[in-house]
């Protein structure tokens, strides 16, 4: 399963994972015992009746970063990006919400093997544009 060894290691009490798809690592992260909250452009329509926070947006709205940032306050968190693979919008997510990443947890960027699969401008550019040292 994508970033399970972050998540054990991290110990977080919050995952905020971008990108929901069908749901799956969601509900993944939620049976370790983690409290979840997932953002995605389209609703889910198995998002109810469980403890999972479902946040329908852009996971760079403004307003939407602002609710999450509300939502994690004073807790440890950890960030998975996995919605949309252009370098541009997973420069803004890392923008978005490094700043809710507790010290010692993870900011996770899926998927930067498109590059090599022939993607132009995949998460890899946005990776090292602004999380690779120079």
């Amino acid at each position: 399963m994508r970033g399970c060894r972050a998540c054990i290691a991290d110990q977080p009490d919050v995952v905020v994972e971008c990108g929901t798809f069908r749901g799956g690592s969601a509900r993944w992260f939620h049976a370790l015992g983690l409290d979840v909250i997932t953002i995605d452009v389209k609703s889910h329509p198995d998002a109810t009746g469980d403890e999972i926070t479902w946040i329908v947006g852009s996971s760079i709205d403004p307003a939407i970063v602002a609710q999450v940032a509300a939502l994690t306050s004073g807790r440890r968190t950890m960030v998975v990006l996995d919605s949309d693979h252009s370098a541009k919008h997973v420069e803004a997510e890392i923008g978005a919400y490094a700043g809710l990443v507790t010290p010692g947890c993870h900011l996770v960027v899926e998927d930067g093997i498109c590059r090599w699969m022939g993607w132009p401008n995949s998460p890899m550019d946005a990776i090292e544009l602004l999380l690779v040292p120079d």
